[in-house]
């Protein structure tokens, strides 16, 4: 099977056993091209939860960090014939809200429940520098610690570039904002998460999704608007598995199932892509120090692999687009051209042919003024 055939939405088509039978997505075509075609699902109830509540149903979200497209299930779910119901943490009276704080009008609310020892989003102590209402010194930030993991996001920092619009993809990406903190350059690029916040700085993985200081807060069924309208400069996600058209698994591998998420339509119009990762996973071990890397013991799972069990993103497809493709492992980082993957730099201490090109299935390129990955992330 060629790697081409993976490009097929009937490949699998989003059902995970045998005991999925019928896919929830069946494959069009307009004017020559496939699309996928998902059949309209009527929602009978939606929970959903808010701060605050007036008397006529209006609903407020101003210690929510992100709002995840509430209003529009709230309507889908009106339109449906269904039921709305909004927990919050306080009620007030008729007319107290303005209304451009309304997110949610009381002609889709069915009922309020008022549980004022409502818990913050994610069950932890809500930092309120993530909603606006205070202000945090990000100089407190915690750094990223010296490991594999820094190197490769304080390699990838270096990709953003002045006046840029950012996306970060959860895992090791989220450490990218925190060396720019760090190098005093945050400043530089504006951090636009696809949950909604924009601007100020991406939260840990505790929090991933919302920002300390955020300049702004949209729904997030907006900002896939704006992603697949091509508006992204540059985003930095995680791999599972990368082949040799540059193809990238991120939704089942290894007999895990991760899903896809936003990662799709986040990569499908980004200008510049660029992949964070490991080369290899599962008990790699290494020394880091003396401006050199050191490989003790290898993974046991290579990442790298001859063919992808998924395409999530699409290798051939992103250079028919025009868009620029980086991957950023600790040893080596490599670009897609249409030949596939070329070696553009090797850490110090590392060789080239027996600790990467000799691991990878598939033939490689190397550039002819192969470059040293800069010796300082490895001090």
């Amino acid at each position: 099977m060629g790697l081409e055939t993976f490009v097929d939405p009937a490949s699998e088509g989003g059902r995970i056993n045998g005991k999925s039978e019928r896919s929830l997505a069946s494959r069009i075509d307009i004017d020559g091209k496939t699309f996928l075609k998902y059949d309209r699902l009527p929602v009978q109830i939606a929970f959903l939860r808010g701060t605050t509540a007036d008397e006529d149903g209006n609903i407020s979200l101003e210690h929510e960090p992100v709002s995840l497209g509430v209003k529009s299930l709230a309507m889908a779910v009106k339109n449906s014939g269904g039921k709305v119901i909004v927990q919050v943490s306080r009620m007030t009276q008729s007319g107290a809200l303005h209304p451009r704080m309304v997110e949610i009008p009381g002609i889709f609310v069915d009922a309020i429940v008022v549980d004022p020892e409502q818990p913050p989003s994610g069950g932890a102590l809500l930092n309120p520098a993530l909603t606006g209402q205070t202000r945090l010194p990000i100089g407190h930030i915690e750094p990223v610690p010296k490991g594999l993991e820094r190197i490769v996001v304080e390699r990838a920092a270096d990709e953003v570039e002045d006046g840029q619009i950012v996306n970060l993809g959860v895992g090791m990406p989220i450490g990218i904002p925190k060396i720019l903190v760090e190098k005093g350059a945050i400043g530089r690029a504006t951090f636009f998460p696809e949950h909604g916040s924009v601007g100020g700085v991406p939260g840990d993985r505790a929090i991933f999704g919302t920002n300390i200081n955020p300049e702004a807060i949209i729904d997030s069924t907006q900002v896939f608007e704006f992603f697949c309208g091509g508006g992204l400069d540059i985003s930095f996600l995680g791999f599972g598995q990368i082949d040799a058209a540059g193809n990238v698994n991120v939704s089942k591998f290894n007999g895990i199932v991760p899903g896809c998420g936003g990662f799709i339509d986040i990569t499908h119009r980004t200008k510049k892509v660029v992949f964070c990762g490991s080369f290899n996973a599962g008990g790699v071990e290494m020394e880091i120090g003396g401006n050199r890397l050191t490989i003790t013991s290898e993974g046991r799972y290579p990442k790298f692999v001859g063919q992808v069990e998924q395409v999530t993103f699409n290798g051939r497809q992103a250079m028919r687009k025009g868009q620029s493709v980086r991957y950023v492992t600790e040893r080596a980082v490599f670009g897609l051209r249409e030949t596939g993957l070329v070696v553009e730099e090797v850490a110090p201490g590392i060789d080239l042919q027996s600790q990467v090109l000799d691991l990878i299935p598939f033939t490689v390129g190397v550039l002819p003024d192969l470059k040293t990955m800069n010796p300082a992330l490895f001090a």
